[in-house]
C-alpha cells in the first residue's frame, strides 16, 4: 500500500473524531442527571477574574472543546493535504508524520487516563495510519516508488 492512502485514512478519522467530539463533547447537555446538571451549573456559576477577564471554568471546558473541534478540523485537511504532497515527495511529509504520531500516542495516552475508551482507541487509529503512511513511505522510497 502507499502513504497516500494511509493518509487519506487518517484524514477520514481525524473528520469523524472532530464530528464526534463537538456533538458529544462540546454541543451536547447533560445526559447524566441531576448531578451532572448541578456540577455545569456550578462551573458556569462562579466567575473568577483571569488576567484580567472574568471566567468560569465552564468557559475554559467550552472554550478548550472548541479549541480540539478546531485542531481537529484543520488536521483532517492537513492530512489530506500530505496524501497528495506524499504522490511526488513522500520525503518532505515524513517528519510532519513523526511529529503528528508522537501527538496523537500522547493524545491516546492523556484519552485513556482522564477521557474514556472510545476517543482513545480513535486516536490509536489515527497514529497507526500515520505511522503505517510513513512506513510505506520508506518502503516507495526503497523501490524507486515514491508513492
Amino acid at each position: 500500500m502507499k502513504p497516500t492512502i494511509f493518509l487519506r485514512i487518517a484524514s477520514v478519522l481525524t473528520l469523524v473524531y472532530c464530528a464526534g467530539h463537538t456533538r458529544g463533547g462540546v454541543l451536547s447537555g447533560p445526559t447524566h442527571g441531576a448531578e451532572e446538571v448541578a456540577v455545569i451549573e456550578t462551573m458556569k456559576s462562579h466567575l473568577f477574574k483571569f488576567n484580567g477577564s472574568p471566567r468560569s471554568y465552564w468557559d475554559f471546558h467550552l472554550g478548550y472543546g472548541l479549541f480540539l473541534t478546531v485542531n481537529l478540523l484543520i488536521q483532517a485537511g492537513l492530512f489530506w493535504y500530505l496524501a497528495k504532497l506524499a504522490k511526488t515527495n513522500s520525503q518532505a511529509v515524513r517528519p510532519i508524520l513523526v511529529l503528528f504520531f508522537i501527538n496523537y500516542i500522547a493524545m491516546t495516552i492523556l484519552a485513556w487516563k482522564y477521557f474514556f475508551t472510545g476517543p482513545a482507541i480513535l486516536q490509536l487509529l489515527i497514529a497507526a495510519c500515520l505511522a503505517a503512511a510513513f512506513a510505506t513511505s520508506i518502503v516507495g522510497l526503497r523501490t524507486g516508488t515514491d508513492a
